[in-house]
């Protein structure tokens, strides 16, 4: 018969070996998180295209005429809430943008539906109206591009010109 001693042995981690498994858990605690990040470039040609890179998955994709400053500067913080001048969604449930094809305002690439307008082609880019360009997962805008038309032509604006 083969027995054991059961002991009360503290195990103390602390000091330098407490400290190198801290910085080590908290690494891959870091590394798994997953990078949501969307970009989304545009040329200088209209009408605009986009391109989305980023390893993030999206469903839709959207323009939005922002509201001007002083109406951002009444209360309203964003413009989350405006609706959409055009709307398409990739289909069936989206996928990683890397994959999705370029995308020109107006036309509706091979594999997406257009939501807004319901009917037609959505309306002319208005000259001096600001712009955003939003690709969205099921949770919200995850990578946004700002842009006016200015002399008939797409141009990008820094988001700090756009919100206060």
């Amino acid at each position: 018969m083969i027995s054991a001693k059961a002991t009360d042995r503290k195990v103390k981690v602390g000091g330098p070996a407490g400290i190198f498994l801290t910085v080590i858990m908290l690494q891959s605690m870091i590394a798994c998180e997953p990078e949501t990040t969307i970009f989304v470039n545009m040329d200088n040609e209209m009408p605009p295209s986009f391109a989305l890179s980023g390893p993030w998955w999206a469903v839709d994709f959207e323009i939005v005429e922002v509201p001007s400053k002083d109406k951002l500067r009444e209360g309203k913080d964003s413009f989350v809430d405006t609706n959409p001048i055009w709307k398409i969604s990739a289909t069936p449930h989206g996928g990683r943008v890397k994959d999705w094809p370029r995308i020109t305002y107006g036309v509706i690439p091979d594999g997406f539906v257009q939501t807004i307008p319901t009917q037609g082609g959505p309306p002319n880019l208005v000259e001096g109206k600001v712009y955003a360009a939003e690709a969205l997962d099921t949770s919200g805008p995850q990578g946004i591009s700002y842009f006016e038309i200015r002399n008939g032509k797409p141009v990008t604006i820094p988001p700090q010109n756009v919100v206060k």
